[in-house]
This record gives structure tokens, sequence and C-alpha cells, in this order.
């Protein structure tokens, strides 16, 4: 496929997105990529949502697509859309000054947030609160020019996400209008995405550029190595200058951190429960002393280019096996991700920033650090990636073991979607991000591919593993949970899995497929599709209590027979969703916060549970066993 027909494939996927959405090509455009490539644009919890804002005279102020906030609150992504809808006629150049009214328009609205003009717009209901709470906390004193106060929050970097269907040759900003934060402006033109898209990678990929002296990083990193040449793996030893760690951390975020736990545990508690104490006190008393009591990062790429420094030496003269081991200087390391160390990687990062006593210097400060390349491919990438996580020394409690789409258990989810079907209907569960379309990209001819788009329809029996993960999390009655977003909940439910060591077969299979219709049900309801922010808090909470009030097990099972949901099934939902958002409104006001946010809470599902909604099951008697 040529980059002329993968913009004409892009452009029928958007028409997709079009129809599902009722809104305008250019957002639907930005919709469909965002959820085609989260995992690899590093996106987590993403918000669909579009708005633009004029001042009195109808000059645009500022303009937004879509945002996703970090897990850890440290990252806000704004989303652009410059998309042609001429695509058919040929893929076209956005000139500089047109694509300068992309980053331009994002960061104005950044600053309409930021100065209260977004809040005083929207209800809680829309898509936009949550971006606007986080930006606008509190009243902020209007002045002449820019808003001098800063939002009250986490918030460290501010990143700037444009998409466009045409070539882009200039990326560089001109206007750079957010002041306090670090921001990050990233292009993903006609041509970038056809490589993006064009790969199997299930992650961010992350180069790290040295050069023979210094590079853009500043620093010449020694090493040793040693190939294993019969294995197949090369181990380098080397050390991280924190500084270095810290600049990582504040460019990528968690995005670093493949198979490891994702979110920052603080400097709460004390030293014997929480390594990040001792860190902190490390750094604060004896830094140059951290290389030695520091048990280092784990981290696995897939090259290591070095200069190397005189011949290779054979370490034991035993050894049939011919291990070398060499040294010198590494250049560069490409597709760097880290698989044990996150939590001493964001330490680092966060003893220096939310330290309130004496600032905190990384002057001094190394880590060790140990890289593994691999010779084999992706799936064997995966294990070892599993096995280091679960063998090596954690600096946190958590221990479980592959955060991966290589898990166990979502192999054993992809085999059985292929091959356990419903009277020829199959769901298609997409492990690897890309899958789908790469599949139907190796059918020979256009028959091959209407029958694998019929057997497999993407619009209606498509799942990934954060959906897999919030169904069965409803079903566990956590849906405080599921709206905490999709990479936290996510996390917590493979925690679950590998911790009760669920082994997936048939059954468990179709009472999946049988959540997942109950989810598209009620989500896509024109009852709650259209209430905004309230849309995910009211499928989890409405999902969860029908499924676990009663006291009885629900048979899903009669859900994937019937491969849908019945009149008496839908009635119920209706007046359960009616009652339940009433309630959600009911304790929001009550907290004087927004659905959205108390809906967080443990503690508002129990107080939701405690008065009791209203429904009247027997309506659907006949589902509880």
């Amino acid at each position: 496929m040529d980059i002329k027909e993968f913009a004409k494939g892009l452009d029928e996927e958007t028409l997709l997105y079009l129809s599902e959405n009722d809104n305008s090509r250019s957002r639907a455009f930005a919709h469909s990529l965002v959820e085609r490539l989260k995992e690899q644009l590093g996106i987590e919890n993403y918000t669909n949502a579009y708005d633009l804002v004029k001042s009195m005279d109808g000059k645009v102020l500022g303009e937004i697509y879509g945002y996703a906030i970090s897990g850890n609150g440290e990252v806000l992504t704004l989303i652009y859309s410059l998309y042609n809808d001429r695509v058919y006629d040929g893929v076209e150049s956005v000139t500089n000054s047109d694509f300068q009214i992309a980053p331009n328009r994002l960061q104005g609205y950044y600053l309409q947030c930021l100065n209260g003009n977004v809040a005083e717009r929207i209800t809680q209901e829309s898509a936009l609160f949550e971006l606007s709470e986080l930006l606008h906390d509190k009243p902020v004193k209007r002045g002449p020019g820019r808003p001098s106060s800063q939002p009250p929050s986490n918030l460290v970097t501010v990143r700037l996400l444009i998409f466009s269907n045409s070539f882009i040759q200039e990326t560089n900003v001109k206007k750079q209008r957010i002041k306090g934060r670090s921001i990050q402006t990233e292009v993903f033109d006609i041509a970038r995405l056809y490589q993006l898209c064009n790969t199997e990678s299930d992650h961010q990929n992350i180069d790290i550029v040295f050069g023979k002296e210094y590079g853009e990083y500043g620093y010449k990193l020694p090493y040793i190595e040693m190939e294993a040449q019969q294995v197949g793996y090369k181990c380098f030893l080397t050390m991280f200058p924190g500084k270095l760690l810290q600049s990582l951390y504040q460019e990528y975020n968690t995005n670093l951190l493949l198979n490891n736990v994702r979110y920052f545990l603080g400097f709460k508690g004390s030293e014997k429960n929480n390594a990040n104490i001792g860190i902190q006190k490390t750094l604060r008393e004896e830094k140059h002393m951290f290389l030695a009591y520091n048990n280092g990062i784990v981290a696995l790429a897939n090259d290591v280019e070095t200069v190397s420094e005189g011949e290779s030496t054979k370490v034991d003269t035993e050894d049939i096996r011919n291990d070398c081991v060499s040294t010198g200087v590494i250049s560069a390391i490409r597709d760097f991700q880290i698989v044990n160390g996150g939590q001493t990687t964001a330490a680092l990062f966060n003893a220096k920033r939310q330290n309130t006593g004496e600032p905190i210097s990384l002057l001094g400060v190394y880590v060790p650090v140990k890289i593994i390349v691999i010779n084999e491919d992706d799936v064997k990438k995966k294990e070892v990636a599993a096995n280091i996580t679960k063998y090596s020394n954690s600096q946190s409690k958590v221990k479980y073991a592959d955060f991966s789409t290589s898990n166990p258990y979502n192999m054993t989810m992809e085999d059985l979607s292929r091959r356990v079907g419903k009277d020829g209907v199959y769901w298609y569960y997409e492990r690897l991000r890309g899958q789908y379309d790469q599949e139907l990209a190796r059918k020979n001819s256009k028959e091959e591919q209407h029958m694998f788009k019929s057997m497999f329809d993407k619009k209606e029996r498509f799942f990934r593993k954060e959906l897999l993960a919030k169904v069965w999390k409803c079903y566990q009655d956590t849906p405080y949970d599921v709206v905490k977003g999709e990479g936290t909940n996510y996390d917590l439910f493979l925690k679950y899995v590998v911790e009760k060591n669920i082994q997936p077969d048939e059954e468990y299979y179709k009472k999946t497929i049988g959540l997942l219709i109950l989810w598209n049900f009620i989500y896509n309801m024109p009852e709650v599709k259209n209430k905004g922010n309230c849309r995910a808090p009211l499928t989890a909470y409405t999902m969860a209590y029908m499924l676990n009030n009663r006291g009885k097990e629900f048979d899903l099972l009669q859900l994937w027979e019937r491969q849908s949901v019945d009149d008496n099934l839908i009635e119920f939902i209706l007046k359960l969703s009616r009652a339940m958002l009433s309630m959600l409104n009911k304790i929001a006001e009550e907290s004087q916060r927004s659905v959205l946010s108390c809906s967080k809470s443990i503690g508002t599902y129990d107080e939701i549970k405690r008065r009791g909604v209203h429904c009247d099951y027997s309506l659907i008697d006949y589902y509880f066993q």
C-alpha cells in the first residue's frame, strides 16, 4: 500500500467515525486516529471533545479537537486536526502559515481554560468539564495580558498533538504562549502516520541519541557489553546521570515505563513501606552514594549503537560459547523502555520538583542501568520483559508479572476470539493496536477482505484490552475504578487477573461477549450518549449496579446466545440509567463536585448502594439464576 492509498484508507475510516458520532470530518479524523494509535502515541484517558472559542468581534481565541490527561496528572495532551477533505484528488502539503494555526489555537484554548472563559460556557455534563476543572480549579483574577496565575495541579507538561492527512514540511512553533509548563509539540502528518500505522509496535518508541561525543543530551556514557551469541541477546551495563533520567521523564513521562507500575507512589508514608522516602533522603544527605545504594534500572532496547574501544575480551577461558565482553561509549539507544526501576525514575524527577525544603540538586547523582537487546521476535521480547519484571528486585510491593499485551491472559483471549463464534458471528479482540488493519491488509483479494470484514465487523463486534478491563471491572462491582481512566483501570484489572491466576476458557469468553453487549448498548443509548462528561460514569454505574444488586448471578450466556439485548432488558436499563443519573447528580451537588470527579470515589458507590436506586427486577427475572 503506497501513501496515496493509505490516505484514502484513513479517509474511509474517518467516514466510519463520522457516521458513528455525527460530527465534522475533521473531528472524526482526529478521533479515529487516537482510538487507533493510543498506545503508540502514549495517550491515556482520552476524551473526544471539540470546542471553538471566539471573541465578541468573531476572532478565534482557541480551538481543540480532544484532550487526554495522564494517569498521574502530570501530562496534558491537547489535540488538533488539520484535515483535507480533498484526499481523493491527491495528498497535498500544508503551508507553514496554515500549520501555525494549529499550535496557536491549542495554546489559546489552554489560556481560555486558565482564565475561566471555558468554565463560564459549559455545564458539568460537558466532555470539556474535566479539562476546565483541571486548569481553572479556582477563580483567577483577570487583568490585561495573559493570566498571571497557574492551575493548582500536578501538571508538568503540556503536549500539543497535531494530526494531518497532508504533508507538513516545517513543524517549528513560532509562538509559545503557555508559561510555567514544559511545552512539547508533536506533529503527525500523512508521512509520519503512514510510518506509524505500518509498524506493529504497541508502545511509543523512544530513541536516545548521544552521538560520538556528547550529542543532544550532553552526556558521554561508558558501557560494558556482553554478547551471548548462542542465547540471542546482548547486555549493556552503564550508568545514567540523574539529570538524564529527569529529562527523559519530563519528555516522555510514564511512556518510558513498559511493563511497569506506571504511577508514582509519592513521598508519603515511612521509609520502611515506601522506597521513595529513602531515595529522597539519599539525594538530600548522601547524593554521591546514590550509585552505591540504588538497585538501578533494567531496560529493553531494539538496538544500542556504540563506539567501541579496543578488542573484545573473553572473560572465562573455559566458556565454550565464546561469550565476549567489550567496552566503549554509547552513541544511541533505540526504542528504550524501562521494565524495572520506574519508581526510581519518577522519584528522581519528583524529588527535585516537589520538595519543599532546600532544593535538591541531581548533579553528581548516577543510577546503575542494565540494557538488554534481544535478537528475537516481538513475542520473545515480551516474554523476556515479563520475566525481568517478575524476577528483578522491585522497589514497590507490587510484583505482578506482566502488564504487556503479551500477557498469557491476553494471548488466550485473542485465540478464543478467532475460533469461538455464534452462527458465523465472531468478535475481534485486537490485542495489539492496528492488528485488525494489518490482518485485513494481508488478505490477497477483495473477496477475502470482504469475507474477513463480514466475519469480524469492526464497527459492531470489535474490542481492545481497555474495554475488556472496563466490562469485567463492572462485573466485579468496582465502577469507580472504570471511571479513573483506561490506563489505571487496565492496570488494576491485570493485577487481579495475575493474582487470581485467571485462565480464560470458552465459557469465560462467552461471558465476556455478554458483558460487551451490555456495555455497548448502555454506552450508546441516546439518553447516555448525550450526557457528555457523565457518559462514562453513568454507563459503568448502571451496568455494575444491575449486575450486582440482585444478590444472584446475571446469566450472561443468554446475551451470548441472543447476541443482543431484548425488549424487557432495554426497558429495564432505560429506567435504571435515568434513576442512576438522578442519584449521581444529587450526590455530586451535595459534595460540590462534578459527577465525573465524585464517581471516581468508592464512597460514592457505597452511598448509592446505601440509599438504593429503585428498579423493577421483575422485568428481567429470567436473567438471574
